[in-house]
């Protein structure tokens, strides 16, 4: 009988157990995805990405503005195979539609020649951006969706009753038609947001959440495509079906095996967390390199991700407001004991102030967020040399990268569409401009696909 290997992982329950059209229903909650417009960031002056990031925060914001109250947010930043020869033909009908056909010039024709020559051989990989927008806690009810002069009474009292039962019973992986409607209402609501912004995002289609998550299984490998043709709507057999994977939980990293065209691969992978960011990095872009767009220039293979909350202003007025009330309590209580006060509780107040006035000057949202970086590699050899390569290519600013133990398979859940967050050691509270100059949406210098219209807009 074979030994069994003490690392091997149980079989994984991935977070989604159904996914129609672009919204990923868990257990637990639905989210709707979306495919974020990627900028060619070196085509951009300093000006240029100053105002992009400014763009960003006011789309965030009015994300946030619309909601009215906390959301959750999942970006995820990875990259995909790259149409090289449709990369070519595109630039080519760019410079005709700005100089005129049969006036290309000797030097763009040697370059074009070159360049594309040189992507090919480099097996080149586009940046792709995704994200995810949670809608709504699976159980809950949504007192939007009950309008007495629609309903009736009786009617809604129906709707809220079978709402509050379903608070109380056990996660289902059964979607319900009630469950469908909230989230196509609360979908388009957030589609309108995000498609109308500086974001440019468009529906991911449901078949391409899928093949997001499929591809997370096949570190450093070749993704197969899906075995089987789905429609929109895709259940949990279609789920377990497309992302089988042997993983062995190494503590440090994972590793996990597929089986490709009859012969079995490996693939490495290990998840980082941002752990400290330098006090100057939420400035305007110049001087320091975007820390979700430095691996892009280092070359190496990476996924971004960041689990965050959007927090209206005045909801933090009010938690702030409580924590001002306790801190006062607890100084006075120190006072009438004749005890003096300490550090900590200085501390407190003195970050209590801070953030009021942060809070009273500027009306932006603020953000909760956890920043990971993932690295695959096809040995575990090369795992540890990429990964001390970008720990200390960010160390270069300031930034520390902390490699954990023993939550790697929690975080490979995490990253998932459809998850949420699990780690949550390195929270750090900021406002949106961390959003803003984190340069998620930023695409390559050379082979990304060029958006003309973006590209025009922002030559200043």
């Amino acid at each position: 009988m074979p030994k069994k290997d003490k690392n091997a992982t149980p079989t994984i329950s991935l977070p989604a157990v159904g996914i129609i059209q672009n919204v990923v229903f868990s257990k637990k909650e639905a989210w709707a995805y979306y495919k974020i417009g990627s900028v060619p960031y070196d085509f951009l002056t300093n000006t240029g990405r100053a105002r992009l990031a400014n763009d960003i925060m006011i789309a965030f914001s009015g994300l946030s503005n619309r909601a009215g109250k906390n959301i959750d947010i999942h970006i995820l930043v990875t990259n995909t195979p790259f149409n090289i020869d449709s990369w070519e033909e595109q630039m080519y009908r760019i410079n005709d539609d700005w100089n005129g056909k049969g006036n290309r010039l000797e030097t763009f024709e040697n370059y074009m020649r070159k360049q594309t020559k040189a992507l090919k051989r480099k097996n080149y990989k586009k940046k792709v951006v995704y994200l995810g927008v949670k809608l709504f806690t699976r159980g809950t009810v949504s007192f939007d969706e009950i309008n007495m002069l629609d309903f009736g009474f009786t009617e809604a009292f129906e709707v809220v009753k079978k709402g509050i039962s379903s608070i109380f019973s056990m996660p289902s992986e059964e979607i319900t038609s009630l469950e469908r409607s909230r989230a196509n209402k609360d979908e388009y609501e957030i589609n309108r947001a995000i498609y109308g912004s500086t974001l440019r995002g468009t529906r991911l289609t449901s078949e391409e959440i899928l093949l997001i998550m499929k591809k997370m299984l096949y570190p450093s490998m070749p993704s197969p495509y899906l075995e089987v043709n789905h429609e929109e709507r895709i259940g949990l057999n279609d789920i377990v079906l497309e992302t089988g994977a042997i993983i062995e939980d190494h503590r440090r990293f994972l590793k996990i095996k597929q089986m490709i065209n009859d012969k079995e691969r490996e693939g490495y992978r290990a998840t980082l967390s941002f752990s400290k960011f330098p006090s100057d990095a939420m400035r305007e872009p110049g001087g320091i390199d975007p820390f979700m767009y430095l691996p892009t220039m280092i070359g190496l293979p990476f996924t971004m991700s960041a689990r965050l909350t959007l927090m209206p202003v005045e909801t933090m007025k009010k938690d702030l407001q409580k924590k001002k009330l306790e801190n006062e309590d607890e100084i006075k209580n120190l006072v009438n004991s004749g005890q003096r006060a300490s550090s900590s509780v200085i501390n407190t107040q003195y970050d209590i102030d801070k953030l009021d006035y942060e809070l009273n000057s500027d009306n932006l949202p603020w953000v909760s967020g956890n920043y990971r970086m993932t690295i695959e590699t096809p040995t575990q050899e090369l795992l540890a040399t990429a990964i001390q390569e970008m720990k200390q290519e960010y160390a270069k600013n300031d930034t520390v990268l902390t490699w954990t133990s023993g939550d790697q398979l929690e975080l490979l859940m995490e990253e998932m569409p459809g998850g949420e967050l699990k780690v949550g050691d390195f929270a750090q509270l900021t406002n949106l401009a961390i959003i803003g100059v984190s340069a998620f949406c930023y695409g390559g210098s050379v082979g990304d696909p060029i958006d003309e219209k973006v590209v025009l807009s922002r030559r200043g």
